[in-house]
């Protein structure tokens, strides 16, 4: 955990962009909750890894791929994506 997030505990974390997060980044606030509510795609960008050991050992996989991939029924889709929608 963060320094910032050792004394505290939240009843759910919502991490919006959780594909775009890398697991050690995404860790510490998960650890804090009790529940949690990963919203992105998990099928766009990836993590950000600039080091090609933290690459090969899997840090470029977001925390939202790896328990999509896990656990399809899981996932929830948009039926309505309302900032590109017409009304």
């Amino acid at each position: 955990r963060t320094p910032l997030l050792v004394k505290q505990h939240f009843d759910v974390v919502i991490v919006d962009e959780a594909g775009q997060i890398s697991q050690p980044a995404i860790l510490g606030p998960l650890m804090s909750a009790d529940s949690f509510v990963l919203v992105g795609d998990h099928m766009q960008l990836p993590p950000l890894v600039s080091s090609e050991v933290a690459d090969q050992a899997g840090y470029g996989v977001s925390m939202l791929k790896r328990l999509a991939d896990k656990f399809p029924n899981a996932v929830a889709q948009l039926t309505l994506q309302y900032r590109m929608h017409g009304n």
